[in-house]
């Protein structure tokens, strides 16, 4: 037997058009039997009726699209910032650990100028990631 909190996330199943036969048929056995959730439902359903029909040719604006769609991004949570770091380390530890003891070993100019660039293409991310940090992403705020 379904009792009244399940039929109720089962009434906004059926109004949201997400109920499956198997809760259309739970539904429909607690409201025979259960008078004040058939009136929700008949409630519910009147009043979603009336809200699609006053709202069908409604259309937000481009400022509340706007509005919505920043503060959506602002309440995203941010990626945590010590991952890109410490790849970012991973990479210069493994440049100095592997790449340099491999020029070293095959010497001359060659081995100086494979020891140049690793050291470069592992500072690079990190350069980056310092630099975004004291810039900051540049976006207005579109609330202000």
């Amino acid at each position: 037997m379904t009792s009244c909190d399940r039929a109720a996330v089962l009434i906004e199943r059926r109004l949201d058009g997400e109920a499956s036969p198997q809760d259309d048929a739970a539904l429909d056995a607690h409201v025979a039997g259960c008078p004040s959730c058939a009136e929700l439902l008949e409630h519910e359903t009147a009043l979603d009726t009336a809200l699609a029909a006053r709202f069908r040719h409604a259309i937000p604006s481009a400022g509340f699209s706007a509005a919505v769609h920043a503060r959506v991004a602002a309440e995203r949570p941010a990626p945590a910032a010590w991952i890109s770091d410490a790849l970012n380390g991973a990479g210069l530890v493994l440049s100095l650990t592997v790449v340099l003891p491999l020029a070293a070993w095959w010497g001359g100019s060659i081995g100086a100028g494979i020891a140049l660039g690793a050291t470069l293409v592992g500072m690079y991310p990190l350069m980056l990631a310092s630099w975004a940090t004291e810039v900051g992403p540049g976006e207005p705020d579109p609330t202000a």
